[in-house]
Order: C-alpha cells, then sequence, then structure tokens
C-alpha cells in the first residue's frame, strides 16, 4: 500500500483537495478507505511488535493520508498499538467525528469505534474505549441526524449482534426510544402521499428509508435477543418492529426477523 502511495500521492491530492471534481473525490476516497480496513483489521494489531521501521511506515501513510483529506477515523484507534500515548487524542478525534455534519466523519468514527470494541473483547490487547464514546455513538442514532445515521445504525446493530454485553441497560433504552422514532420516519409512504411537504422534510429521504428501515429492523431484533439473553422485559417497541416487519412490503426488513 505504502508504495502505490508514494508512486500516486502527488497526482492524487488535487483531485482530494478539489471541491469541483466531487466524483472523482468519492471515487479515490473510497479505495482509501478499503486500505485504512485493511490497516486496522490485519495491519496495525500484527505491527505493534514489529521493527521501529515499519511502524513508522504505517504511522505515516495515515498520517498522510489524513493531512490528504482523506477520514481516517476508522484505522485511528488501531494506532494504540503503536503509540499508546495517543489514547487521549484518539478519544477526542473520534468524539469531533461523531459530532460531525459530515457523513465521512460520522462513518468514519462509528466503523473506528466498532473496530476498537470488537478488538479488546476479543484479544483484551489494547486498552479499551472510554463508555462515554458508545455514548456519543448511541446519542447519534436517538438524534436520528441524517449525515451518517445509516452507517451508525449498522455498527450500532453489529455491537448488539457481536458483542451486546457491552451496551449498559441505559444505552438500550435510548436505543429503542430511538427505534420508536424510526417505526415511523422510516415507513414508506403512499404513492399518493410523497409529494406531501410533511414527508419532503422529513429526516430520512423516502429514497433512503428502505436501507434505513432494514437495518433499524436489524438492530431491534438484536436488542431483543440481547434482552431475552439477560431475562429482561423487553420495552413494546421491540413487538412493534416486530410485527410490522413480519408483515413489511420490503423482504430485507422482512428477513431480519427470520
Amino acid at each position: 500500500m505504502i508504495v502505490h502511495w508514494d508512486d500516486e500521492k502527488d497526482a492524487i491530492r488535487p483531485v482530494l483537495a478539489s471541491e469541483i471534481d466531487s466524483f472523482a473525490r468519492r471515487g479515490f476516497a473510497e479505495r482509501y478507505r478499503d486500505w485504512l480496513r485493511v490497516m486496522a483489521e490485519i495491519v496495525l494489531p500484527r505491527v505493534g511488535t514489529a521493527d521501529q521501521r515499519i511502524q513508522d511506515t504505517a504511522k505515516r501513510l495515515i498520517g498522510e493520508l489524513d493531512q490528504s483529506g482523506i477520514s481516517v477515523l476508522l484505522a485511528l484507534p488501531m494506532l494504540l498499538y503503536l503509540d499508546s500515548d495517543s489514547y487521549d487524542e484518539i478519544v477526542r478525534r473520534m468524539r469531533v467525528g461523531f459530532v460531525s455534519t459530515d457523513e465521512e466523519l460520522v462513518g468514519g468514527a462509528a466503523e473506528g469505534l466498532h473496530y476498537w470494541i470488537l478488538r479488546h473483547a476479543s484479544q483484551e490487547d489494547i486498552c479499551p474505549p472510554p463508555e462515554a464514546l458508545l455514548d456519543e455513538l448511541v446519542n447519534r442514532a436517538l438524534g436520528r441526524r441524517h449525515a451518517g445515521l445509516k452507517l451508525v445504525l449498522a455498527r450500532l446493530r453489529d455491537i448488539a449482534k457481536n458483542v451486546p454485553r457491552i451496551l449498559s441497560d441505559q444505552q438500550i433504552e435510548e436505543l429503542c426510544l430511538a427505534l420508536e422514532y424510526l417505526l415511523s420516519e422510516t415507513s414508506l409512504p403512499s404513492h399518493e402521499d410523497r409529494n406531501d411537504q410533511e414527508q419532503i422534510a422529513a429526516t430520512i429521504p423516502v429514497d433512503q428509508r428502505p436501507d434505513h428501515r432494514a437495518i433499524a429492523a436489524q438492530v431491534a431484533f438484536q436488542l431483543a435477543r440481547e434482552l431475552r439473553r439477560r431475562d429482561a422485559e423487553a420495552p413494546q417497541i421491540l413487538a412493534e418492529w416486530e410485527r410490522a416487519s413480519q408483515s413489511d412490503p420490503l423482504p430485507e426488513v422482512r428477513r431480519a426477523w427470520w
């Protein structure tokens, strides 16, 4: 990766900084996000004990991507394998990502926190993230701010599926409250109502509701499963999601409760 980056960075940096050719910028940005996912999942957890030159190369790649305008939040927590003293700065930048109006930053923070939680839960070779960051992720869902909402819900679904024990009772309660709003906000209006002003001004545009609804249904399923495991009473909204999902016209929503 570093060889490819060194070969092309001088030519690509103007594109990444451009506000004109947004299509090309998005294409390159997605490519480098794939690199960052490989860094977060495979490379960085393994280079902490490697030669210092290799560690410096990994840090340089992430640093130069960052300086070029690519969000590196999804890989940032894994830099703790190389520099444990960067904990406070990483947490600060993750918090900035969660309150951003930029979908790329919100999604990067959500994905980065997900990697961090999974890695600590499975290996315990990295310090845990502060609970406040998970609170930020839950609050982002509760506020239902459109920028990055689908990505936030997807990562919460994954956390509830893979490491549900990390969710506090309060966080589950707040997610259930978010699901109360999302049940109606992700519903598809009739064809006649699609031009209604209330629908036009809705938080989630109509054409994006199927994806949001499918992921929200999956979140509801995972929370219901976890509450059964805890032998805790499930809020009524989870039963409402189950009924609505089973009769939903969208197959991806119905599959959430299979």
